[in-house]
């Protein structure tokens, strides 16, 4: 089914993403089979959401036509939309670490990683982040500074795919802040600091830039 995407137009895109979605959750709805056992029944077991995940994310790294990537982004969406408001809240670790994983696919011309940060970025921001409740987008700073940026710059070494993801991050990160102001309430520093953090940041991506 995705493989119809190719060459395909808005309308078309649109409607086999979401279909494709609407598979994905019924696919973690349904209980995995059992074998049949003398034993007393058991609860039912579901599919874990890496799998539907996996689905997609093999997808988005077989192709490289513009196409087919902008669909299976659409099916992101499309299936973020479907699970609801709570399940992103809940799910918002697993979420961005997933779509940071996309930013591996840089293969070809096409496929420039230009394009794939665009494509997060607008999972991020544009499907995730702005239905995230006050709360969550609390959470969601916490998750970035504390799984990501923390790690990042303990690292001390960067790659280009580092690189991708910081731009991505920080460019979540600062939406998210804007979005909270005085409601911030997650501060693992003074606020001083992580400006200060970001900046440093900011500079690194600039300079990095100008050698390209």
């Amino acid at each position: 089914m995705i493989k119809g995407m190719e060459k395909s137009n808005f309308k078309v895109r649109q409607s086999l993403s979401s279909t494709v979605s609407y598979l994905l959750v019924t696919f973690l709805q349904s209980p995995i089979p059992k074998k049949k056992s003398s034993q007393q029944p058991a609860p039912p077991t579901y599919p874990v959401v890496d799998e539907a995940f996996s689905i997609l994310n093999n997808a988005f790294n077989k192709y490289s036509s513009r196409e087919m990537l902008t669909g299976i982004i659409e099916c992101y969406a499309s299936f973020y939309q479907k699970m609801g408001i709570q399940w992103i809240e809940d799910n918002y670790a697993l979420i961005l670490k997933n779509t940071l994983s996309l930013l591996k696919n840089t293969k070809s011309d096409q496929n420039s990683s230009l394009i794939v940060s665009e494509y997060c970025k607008y999972l991020l921001r544009n499907v995730i982040g702005k239905v995230l409740s006050e709360g969550a987008q609390n959470n969601a700073v916490k998750i970035i500074v504390n799984d990501h940026i923390k790690k990042v710059m303990a690292n001390k070494i960067f790659t280009e795919e580092k690189d991708l993801e910081l731009r991505c991050i920080l460019d979540e990160l600062s939406a998210l802040l804007l979005d909270l102001g005085p409601a911030l309430a997650y501060v693992p520093v003074s606020i001083n600091k992580i400006i200060i953090i970001i900046c440093i940041l900011i500079v690194y991506i600039r300079i990095i830039d100008n050698f390209r």
